[in-house]
């Protein structure tokens, strides 16, 4: 980056911000540890609060002791830097610092949340690279040196800071000695920070070999989805119903994606398979359900209304099988057991599309729109699942996978999409019949 490059505005909003990194506790760790290795403190006139000078320095100091870059400090060390501390207040939206001005105060986050950007260069936007809460530091290598600072820092809210500038320390008068071995110890507590970047490096560089490998996974599997598409596409008219060859689609695609869990080496908490805010999930999960089963009728009514396809009734149960050759009783065994057959692959659709593809997208994707992209572009791979049917079934299956897709964002469990996926489900191909109006 350039030295003087002001990414936009004071108080403005950059043109491009990452997401608030949500995911995975693990990442957030890492994005915090890694922002924590960030030298990036302003010049003192860049601040744009209010400086109050004449706070306790008794509550700082309690304050100061917690904090993890001054735990090495003694209790003498601790005083003289307390009471050389200044509180700042910050409003929401407002940079503490911009990147590539010459840094002399180092901060410490008292109350609130502050966002740790770095700028593009060629487009002048800002892309968050982590956020820190209480008690994080930032600026740390102004205690080193005063070069140009390598990232900018905003306040999310209306923030408290701890400032303090090591020349004050230095040129402390009468206790020079003491403060000088007082930045020592800063100076140790910086390196051994240091030191610990290599490690967090190492895990960034994990991660982005298992986003290539998930890349890489997804350009075969949809290419080879694509080809037995084709097949089963022709299959599907001699088939007793539909739902085995989604079913027979399923268990292809659901073997490709076990073969990559194997290789990522995640928890099972990452593909949503937990039952942690389970009975939240289901009771939303559920509410969604009574609304989707009523936009279904509505849907088919509609339809209907139009006298698109005379002929139809607005519930077709058995809409969703072949009865063709199949006569008396065993027409209901056949319903029955397609029924069954949807009911148990649907959970199996839900994890590879939400639990596997959605999370793997969240966990690798960056930006404003994160999760949006992230919702949308694997409910585009799930409408997809059923285009052998019809291109108006694949573009209605959208609204509910976007709905599930939002839940499973929330909660991060499967219990509760997979339940309302397969009762919606139920209630649209084997009770209204909406294929009979779709295909």
């Amino acid at each position: 980056m350039e030295p003087g490059f002001t990414p936009g505005l004071h108080g403005g909003r950059a043109t491009v911000l990452s997401g608030h990194g949500d995911p995975l506790q693990a990442r957030r760790a890492v994005n915090a540890e890694m922002a924590s290795t960030l030298s990036c403190p302003p010049q003192a006139s860049s601040l744009e609060g209010r400086r109050d000078d004449s706070g306790p320095a008794a509550d700082r100091l309690v304050f100061l002791r917690a904090t993890p870059l001054f735990e090495s400090l003694s209790d003498a060390d601790l005083h003289v830097l307390a009471s050389l501390v200044r509180e700042v207040e910050i409003p929401a939206g407002h940079f503490v610092m911009r990147e590539g001005e010459p840094g002399r105060e180092v901060f410490i986050i008292k109350q609130g949340e502050m966002q740790v950007l770095k700028g593009d260069p060629n487009r002048g936007s800002l892309h968050e690279i982590a956020r820190l809460g209480a008690g994080a530091s930032v600026g740390e290598l102004a205690l080193l040196d005063d070069e140009p600072r390598s990232a900018s820092v905003r306040a999310v809210g209306p923030t408290t800071l701890y400032a303090f500038a090591p020349q004050e320390i230095a040129l402390a008068g009468a206790a020079a000695t003491r403060n000088s071995e007082l930045l020592r110890q800063l100076s140790r507590a910086i390196a051994s920070r240091l030191r610990f970047t290599n490690e967090v490096t190492v895990r960034l560089l994990r991660n982005q070999v298992a986003m290539a490998r998930f890349l890489t996974f997804v350009v075969f599997g949809l290419s080879i989805y694509a080809f037995a598409l084709s097949v089963m596409t022709r299959y599907a008219a001699q088939a007793a119903s539909n739902t085995l060859v989604t079913v027979s689609l399923m268990l292809v695609l659901t073997g490709a994606v076990l073969s990559m869990i194997r290789r990522f080496h995640y928890p099972m908490t990452f593909y949503g398979l937990t039952r942690a805010n389970w009975r939240r999930s289901v009771g939303e999960s559920l509410g969604a359900t009574l609304v989707l089963c009523v936009l279904v009728v509505v849907l088919k009514w509609i339809v209907l209304r139009a006298g698109l396809f005379p002929g139809h009734a607005l519930f077709e149960p058995y809409a969703a099988i072949n009865r063709t050759g199949v006569a008396g009783s065993r027409v209901l065994t056949l319903w029955v057991a397609m029924a069954v057959l949807y009911a148990l692959h649907a959970p199996f659709q839900e994890f590879v599309v939400r639990g596997c593809l959605q999370g793997a997208l969240d966990e690798f994707l960056s930006g404003t729109y994160r999760q949006p992209v992230t919702i949308i572009g694997s409910n585009l791979i799930f409408a997809s699942f059923h285009l052998y049917l019809s291109m108006g079934f694949a573009l209605v299956t959208l609204l509910p996978g976007l709905l599930w897709g939002w839940l499973y964002a929330r909660h991060r469990t499967l219990v509760g999409v997979a339940l309302s996926h397969a009762l919606s489900g139920l209630w649209a191909v084997f009770v209204v019949g909406i294929e009979g109006v779709l295909l």
